[in-house]
């Protein structure tokens, strides 16, 4: 499903070069769960941007599917990220003026194309799922932090995508609520997930590890 073939990722400062991600490789199939561990700045979100095309690596390759990521253009990539991809970035919000059924939904009304199956019938779907369809008129400002997250993940699953990327799902929540949050994510079906995070003894053993700590760069 994805590859990622001797991947790295060079940003300036000034005239200084930095070296965020050197020489990575990476395959994940399909309902695969994947986490990428290490210390804070040694590339961990920049490899799920790279992913997720909204950056191009400096040298290596990323192919989805059999298609390559690193070759988008940027139309392309929006229709990648609407149909495949899941992404859960570590500091997005809700949208406060919206109920949470709307930021459920919201996704749908980016898309160039309407779906093949009915995304409000869906959104309920997985609002179900998640333990929070009680929530579906609730405001975002009235939420708690385990709720605003399970919201959060509804919107990344709502587009039924292909791929899930999580980056540190778990960073602002207590202990019990971020082990409720990992619980959920381990119970989803038909889905390859990359999850980006520290809290590594959250980490079930059917979770492929990957840490990143002993990366020169």
């Amino acid at each position: 499903m994805l590859e990622l073939n001797n991947v790295s990722k060079v940003f300036m400062r000034g005239n200084e070069k930095i070296l965020a991600v050197n020489n990575f490789s990476l395959k994940i199939n399909e309902n695969e769960f994947v986490a990428i561990t290490g210390r804070s700045g040694c590339g961990k979100t920049t490899i799920l941007n790279m992913v997720s095309g909204f950056l191009a690596p400096t040298q290596g390759s990323i192919m989805f599917d059999g298609v390559s990521v690193t070759n988008m253009n940027d139309k392309e990539a929006s229709i990648y990220r609407s149909s495949s991809i899941g992404y859960l970035p570590q500091h997005i919000e809700l949208l406060n003026n919206l109920s949470v059924f709307d930021n459920i939904r919201f996704p749908f009304y980016l898309r160039d194309t309407k779906p093949s199956f009915d995304f409000s019938l869906n959104a309920e779907d997985i609002l179900n799922k998640l333990g929070i369809s009680k929530l579906k008129n609730a405001m975002p400002y009235n939420l708690s932090g385990g709720e605003k997250k399970r919201a959060l993940l509804a919107r990344a699953l709502v587009t039924k995508p292909k791929m899930l990327l999580l980056d540190e799902p778990t960073s602002d929540l207590d202990k019990a609520t971020a082990k409720e949050v990992m619980n959920i994510l381990y119970g989803l079906e038909n889905i390859a997930i990359l999850c980006v995070t520290h809290d590594v003894d959250l980490l079930s053993d059917d979770v492929k590890v990957m840490d990143l700590t002993s990366q020169e760069v």
